[in-house]
């Protein structure tokens, strides 16, 4: 630890700590101020999650913090049992957690900047009565591949766990992280069936561009008022909400504006959805796994007890309102226009009623028989429905989607939440989709703090997930150059294609400097995304290569490669906070190390009453010579099992057998295995490494000196819960 506090009554100001696994600790303090400080590159782990594939082993989990267990994790700042503080003008960047607080009450946390780190922004554990507000807490995401995996691996802007209460959170920019928010009640109310994150207002906040959820909100009863919400998988994922008010929010362009699960006593009004695919998703689950945890056992889980009313949706390619297993639902003045479908209902609807409702679509709406009609419009309009910008699963489908996009949908929505809202008495008719959503806040209203800055993005800011490049020590921050691999594909003459996009200052340009295994070209705009037959490659020693940031480059490769490029320009600043002069070179490129194995992958089930993989070792292993349940031939090892892995096979007490076979150059190689459960490897029929255990998903790396072919065989046993096996084979940098 940096430094430690302890006392009463502490101010300190002009702080700068670095280094440090937590940068500043803080126990039991009545009385903190920290002031005008910089506590940003303290530590971070390395990631061993990539553009191409995901590795689980970079999962983190909040979830316990009784015995400071957070303090694994890292952070800027550490608050415990600390009460009456002020946090602000702090910096924290280039790390893993920002500000972490556990029993934390009465504070003020404002004018701060969190952003670009690879875990959370602020943390909250059994924190209550606390406000924060005019932040920016920007880019706080991990496992994130633009258009390949969105899995955030539980990174947040800001996390609330465990009972906290009576925050209020307004203001904040918290936009590009894991999940905007990520609240969930805590193990205490799992267990109990009481309590819970309980009336916290989230006023006015940006929980835009997060790959999966931008407010994620669980077993708790909170208010969601006049918050941005864009290109999230879910705006709201709120599973088993009650009570909670979802007012005058403004959603565009998710894979689903809002979904609860399990839902009860919920209102949904005055919010404007633009460009989503899907809008409004409630249901429940007909049946829950039975004595696995106490809240189902202690309360009622019904989806049921909705108002949704004023709300506005335009330009949705999917279904407006996705209804299963639902009751008593009152419809009230939607305005619905330009939808693929309006409704979507399964089994177990009852009592839905629309009152006043209007609802146009081209070819004419399909009223369901389940829902009463009471004053309901229907309008046929041959308007055009938009394509999907996102599919359901939260990844981004349109390649060709206008890079200004965003801006323009902050012009159309008019979303200034800072600004108290004057709203002339006229009719709802007669009111703009803006001002019903305004007229619904502004009873929540929030006043701004006396100096409190304005941490949103621009219009013309640098937003949207094509900016949320993850690389092995977290988010770019784009302080320093990178070359970023944005696509690959197989190309018609052999090999692969391989695009790059050269980030990071906005001003300065860059020299190629050298190459090896590969072709390469700048990748010509007026090519228009189209890669020509045949590409006019730069023959090596005989042209050179520069130009301007924002630049593509085109590789093609038929294996491992390497390109290095040098950049010129104003002052960088890289992942550990290294500055270089404006105008010096630094160099930057991509290197394709990883060695291509191919997988012959077998499954068994086995008995645990029977047998403990663990305790009869020998005996376990012979499974391995019988007839397996499912086989499959695979280019690469991916394996991360929330279930079975495949036909016929047991999700839990399974075994694993890999075998594969390679051709390598002479020389030194790593062979990482992420593991959950057991494993154990050989190479050419010797064990190099083994973890015979019960244990969490984790990676191991093991050094290899190879040359030609070799065979490599992996066994792996899986207990029960969660499952991995993944491996890679990479050759080592000389």
């Amino acid at each position: 630890m940096g430094i430690v506090v302890r006392g009463k009554n502490v101010t300190l100001r002009g702080l700068t700590v670095r280094g440090f696994k937590v940068g500043l600790y803080v126990d039991g303090v009545e009385g903190f101020r920290l002031l005008d400080s910089d506590l940003s590159y303290n530590w971070k782990q390395k990631l061993k999650s990539g553009r191409m594939k995901e590795d689980v082993s970079d999962w983190m989990s909040f979830h316990q913090n009784e015995n400071d267990e957070w303090l694994r994790f890292g952070a800027g700042v550490y608050l415990k049992e600390v009460r009456d503080f002020e946090v602000r003008n702090v910096t924290i960047t280039g790390g893993q957690c920002g500000l972490m607080m556990t029993d934390s009450h009465q504070g003020k946390v404002w004018n701060n900047d969190f952003s670009f780190l690879s875990a959370i922004g602020i943390g909250m554990y059994r924190s209550s009565d606390n406000v924060v507000m005019h932040n920016k807490v920007d880019w706080c995401v991990r496992g994130y591949s633009h258009r390949f995996y969105n899995r955030g691996q539980d990174s947040a802007g800001i996390l609330m766990y465990e009972q906290c209460m009576r925050n209020t959170v307004a203001y904040n920019s918290v936009t590009h992280s894991g999940d905007g928010l990520f609240l969930w009640a805590g193990q205490s109310t799992m267990d109990s069936g009481e309590g819970g994150c309980n009336d916290n207002v989230f006023y006015g906040n940006d929980f835009s561009h997060a790959p999966t959820n931008g407010i994620e909100t669980t077993f708790s009863r909170n208010q969601f008022v006049n918050n941005l919400v864009l290109e999230c998988w879910h705006g709201v994922w709120g599973g088993y909400s009650y009570g909670s008010k979802f007012i005058g929010n403004t959603f565009g362009l998710n894979g689903e504006a809002i979904a609860i699960e399990h839902g009860q006593d919920n209102e949904i009004s005055g919010n404007i959805f633009r460009m989503d695919t899907n809008g409004i998703h409630l249901w429940m689950r007909e049946s829950l796994p039975p004595n696995e945890w106490g809240y189902p056992k202690k309360r009622d889980t019904k989806s049921r007890d909705y108002l949704i009313q004023d709300n506005v949706m335009f330009g949705i390619p999917g279904t407006a309102f996705i209804v299963d297993s639902t009751r008593n639902l009152l419809l009230k003045g939607n305005f619905v226009k330009k939808v693929g479908k309006a409704f979507e209902l399964g089994e177990g609807v009852r009592d839905m009623v629309d009152e006043g409702g209007f609802y146009s679509r081209a070819g004419g709406v399909e009223w369901p028989d389940v829902i009463t009609q009471k004053g309901t419009v229907l309008d046929d309009q041959s308007v055009p429905v938009p394509g999907p910008y996102m599919e359901r699963n939260g990844l981004v489908v349109r390649r060709d989607a206008d890079p200004g996009m965003f801006g323009k949908i902050l012009r159309e929505s008019k979303w200034n939440p800072m600004v108290l809202k004057i709203v002339q008495d006229k009719s709802k008719d007669d009111m703009s989709p803006e001002e019903l959503r305004d007229l619904h806040a502004k009873p929540y209203y929030i006043a701004p703090l006396d100096e409190g800055m304005v941490p949103f993005l621009g219009p013309d800011a640098k937003r949207g997930r094509t900016e949320i490049l993850v690389d092995e020590w977290g988010p770019v921050d784009f302080r320093s150059p990178v070359l970023w691999l944005e696509d690959w594909y197989d190309s018609p003459t052999g090999g692969k294609y391989y695009v790059f996009r050269v980030a990071g200052p906005e001003s300065g340009g860059w020299t190629f400097s050298a190459a090896e295994g590969c072709n390469y070209t700048k990748f010509d705009p007026a090519w228009q995304g189209v890669i020509p037959r045949t590409p006019p490659f730069v023959e090596p020693g005989v042209a050179k290569l520069s130009g301007d940031m924002g630049d593509r480059i085109l590789v093609r490769a038929g294996g491992q490669f390497s390109i290095t490029l040098n950049y010129s320009g104003v002052k960088t600043v890289d992942y550990r906070g290294v500055e270089t002069p404006a105008g010096t070179a630094v160099p930057f490129g991509y290197t394709h190390d990883e060695v291509a194995v191919n997988w012959l992958v077998s499954f068994f089930n086995y008995d645990r009453a029977k047998i403990d993989p663990r305790e009869k070792v020998d005996e376990f292993r012979k499974i391995y010579e019988s007839e397996p349940v499912f086989s499959q031939r695979m280019s690469s090892l991916e394996g991360a099992w929330s279930g079975s892995p495949a036909e016929g096979v047991t999700a839990n007490a399974f075994a694993t057998l890999a075998e594969g076979r390679v051709t390598v150059e002479p020389g030194a190689y790593t062979l990482s295995v992420t593991s959950d459960d057991g494993v154990r490897v050989l190479v050419d029929g010797k064990v190099v490494f083994e973890d015979w255990t019960w244990h969490a998903p984790k990676t191991d790396d093991i050094l290899l000196e190879l040359a030609g072919r070799h065979s490599i065989r992996i066994e792996h046993f899986e207990l029960d819960g969660y499952s991995a096996l993944q491996v890679r084979l990479r050759k080592n940098k000389k």
